[in-house]
């Protein structure tokens, strides 16, 4: 993707035989790193640097704000990488694509929770259309880059993901978020809030949903899974991960609320350094729960233990006896037995800072 334009760039070994330095380069990149593609994608667009100069020079001047509409209007051009005279050349292709969001119909038989039915969806959650949503990037003169971070309502920062995955997915998790929103507990949760659904203009189709935005700065998106192994990671900190990430997953099966797709990958990192649980569609990893065990709460417990191998938690810390217990009683004793005297006070002070900072 650059500007408000998307590459599809194909390259075979076919089209590069005539220039034998070429097809050997294309061979090492593609077989020398096979867990990487950035050797190999950098080399492909080298050809695209005057296409991209051309794009910039080009870009729309207007300084107003692009919305989610305009990345969706975008178009896909088609590309074949040949070589003329020893050099990769970019062949385009008649082939021009316009890019539409993938929609979902509203109907009651949809709902996945009996509770709720599919067309309370509209009532009970605000509803934004692609037009009132602004990408948000760190590079003014980039907002396609992205569309997953957005803002809402004169700029408040949020997270856009859209219905990929088919409806049984989306409603699940809509459900889940809906159902937190009527927990006593709730606001102890590391779970983001949901800010509202994206319809499609005009009409009640859904699009996607949007979240609080969970980031870390300029950094981006960080997951526990990215970070657990790194050197400069202290102990501390993984201790923390592994607390807040156990309470709220108690939290949630106490109200009820199975996880899902139980992974280190979906705990993510805010700018303080907190760990947030994400992605209530349901499913499961290979590696992190067994399929025979997808959508329960003992697939949420193996995913969970797998996180917490990650972190170096060699022992599993006692659920809270309570959702209603008094939180210094409930952290002392869920702490208390899988870390040192030093560490549980430590912890214990931030948690219990905490849940007096959201009470307030």
């Amino acid at each position: 993707m650059y500007r408000r334009t998307r590459f599809d760039i194909h390259v075979e070994r076919d089209d590069l035989k005539s220039s034998p330095l070429l097809e050997q380069k294309f061979l090492d990149l593609l077989h020398t790193e096979p867990r990487s593609t950035d050797g190999l994608q950098n080399w492909m667009l080298v050809p695209f640097e005057p296409i991209f100069e051309s794009l910039a020079s080009t870009r729309d001047k207007s300084g107003l704000s692009h919305t989610l509409r305009d990345f969706y209007s975008r178009v896909t051009v088609y590309y074949t990488l040949k070589t003329v005279d020893g050099t990769l050349v970019p062949t385009p292709s008649p082939e021009v694509e316009k890019n539409e969001i993938p929609a979902y119909e509203l109907s009651a038989s949809m709902a996945y929770d009996h509770r709720i039915k599919g067309t309370d969806f509209i009532r009970r959650c605000t509803s934004f259309e692609p037009s009132e949503i602004r990408l948000w990037s760190e590079d003014p003169n980039d907002t396609f880059s992205s569309y997953n971070k957005v803002l809402v309502n004169g700029g408040t920062p949020c997270f856009f993901k859209k219905f990929a995955a088919g409806k049984k997915t989306a409603i699940r998790e809509i459900n889940a978020y809906l159902r937190l929103e009527e927990v006593k507990t709730r606001e102890l949760m590391f779970v983001p809030r949901l800010i509202g659904v994206v319809k499609a203009e005009g009409s009640d189709y859904l699009l996607g949903f949007l979240t609080s935005y969970i980031g870390n700065g300029t950094d981006g998106y960080k997951s526990v899974d990215k970070y657990a192994t790194r050197p400069e990671i202290s102990h501390e900190l993984k201790m923390r991960w592994a607390v807040q990430a156990t309470f709220t997953l108690k939290l949630l099966h106490e109200a009820g609320i199975v996880w899902g797709d139980a992974k280190a990958d979906n705990l993510l990192l805010d700018e303080n350094n907190d760990a947030w649980l994400i992605d209530f569609g349901g499913s499961f990893t290979e590696g992190w729960v067994d399929k025979e065990k997808a959508d329960t709460l003992e697939g949420d417990i193996q995913g969970m233990g797998k996180t917490l191998d990650l972190l170096g938690v060699t022992q599993w810390p006692k659920f809270l006896p309570a959702a209603d217990a008094k939180p210094p009683r409930s952290f002392l004793d869920y702490i208390g037995d899988y870390t040192t005297p030093l560490a549980a006070l430590s912890l214990c002070s931030a948690a219990l800072g905490f849940i007096f900072l959201r009470r307030r």
